[in-house]
């Protein structure tokens, strides 16, 4: 017996599933044409079935649902008859019957026709490739900043290995976790969600983009330092310091710093711009580059681009913390004109 307090799971997705298919239907403009019982049964009246019959009605309606909306058709209805009286359909939102739960999980005949391999097979094809664009972009700026440091930091990386092997392979760890595992499954989501899938490109959304991506990221990394409740999520990044930066470590952060501080900044710009996937990946690329270019030591004697983040600023930011806040382009420390926007009050 649940205890008083917890969470009925089951209600609860049923209850989204219903929520979702109105906001759906309804943004559509459409009759409700999806038959799934997640939607369209009054007083949970599924919840009395066991998991197994649980289960396979949620699949259906999530892989019936995915290929309709993607592909703009209407339903080939399913018409499932009750075999007792018990549930109380809403005739306001769909004239027909269902099968009993327990049906269905022992009549497979009638979920696996061809409509219903044509939407799974496209929603995990659809969901595959957009997991591997988002591997191909993270994998590339993996593979240069690996590139990086054998070549332009080849002597501060043999430094860091020699004299503090740990903290390279924490860093590693971290880097292959940000950028390997977390990227992709982040991207799979913008490219469903957000992006605009044209072959067009617009130079005004990509420089928006980079705008708020480098506007968020410096009040999030700011927010970070001035806010010790919240340094606990930064404290990693900054363990890499004075000699023991080379330019992989410039995403060598804690997980939670790589979601809120480097990610959901460009995520919020794609969603605001609602640019497509040419501009979003070409703004990652740009950013990231930059971002191992400051934490290459050998460069921060070098010239830099007027009011751009300089490898010696962000290095020493490394060293004094407080301040050099902004990365990787833009450097928004230099704009205060008597107004300075890192200055703790």
């Amino acid at each position: 017996m649940r205890k008083k307090g917890t969470i009925n799971c089951r209600k609860v997705i049923v209850l989204l599933f219903y929520v979702k298919g109105m906001v759906t239907n309804l943004s559509r403009k459409k009759d409700f044409c999806v038959i799934s019982p997640m939607e369209y049964v009054n007083n949970f009246y599924l919840l009395r079935y066991n998991w197994k019959s649980f289960v396979v009605l949620v699949l259906i309606s999530v892989f019936r649902f995915q290929f309709e909306i993607g592909h703009e058709t209407e339903c080939e209805a399913i018409y499932i008859p009750v075999v007792n009286n018990k549930v109380n359909i809403q005739d306001n939102l769909i004239n027909t019957f269902f099968y009993d739960m327990n049906y269905i999980t022992t009549n497979f005949t009638y979920l696996f026709h061809t409509s219903m391999f044509h939407s799974i097979f496209y929603s995990l094809f659809g969901y595959t490739w957009s997991y591997t664009k988002g591997l191909t972009i993270s994998g590339s700026v993996f593979t240069l900043s690996q590139h990086m440091d054998t070549t332009i930091s080849v002597n501060s990386l043999e430094n860091m290995q020699n004299n503090h092997p740990d903290l390279y392979a924490d860093g590693q760890d971290a880097i292959i976790t940000n950028l390997i595992v977390i990227s992709p499954i982040l991207y799979t989501f913008v490219d469903h969600f957000i992006l605009d899938h044209s072959t067009t490109f617009s130079w005004i959304k990509f420089s928006g983009l980079l705008l708020i991506q480098n506007i968020g990221y410096f009040f999030a990394h700011r927010e970070m330092h001035r806010n010790k409740s919240l340094y606990w999520m930064h404290h990693f990044h900054h363990l890499y310091e004075k000699d023991l930066i080379i330019p992989s470590i410039a995403n060598a952060v804690s997980a939670y710093e790589f979601v809120i501080a480097y990610a959901s900044p460009i995520v919020l710009g794609g969603f605001l711009l609602k640019v497509n996937e040419l501009e979003f990946a070409m703004a990652i690329e740009t950013i990231s580059i930059f971002n191992l270019l400051i934490h290459t030591r050998e460069l921060q004697n070098k010239q830099w681009i007027p009011g751009m983040v300089s490898p010696r600023k962000h290095i020493e930011h490394h060293r004094v913390r407080n301040k050099n806040y902004a990365a990787p382009l833009l450097d928004i420390d230099a704009i205060d004109n008597g107004w300075v926007l890192t200055e703790t009050k």
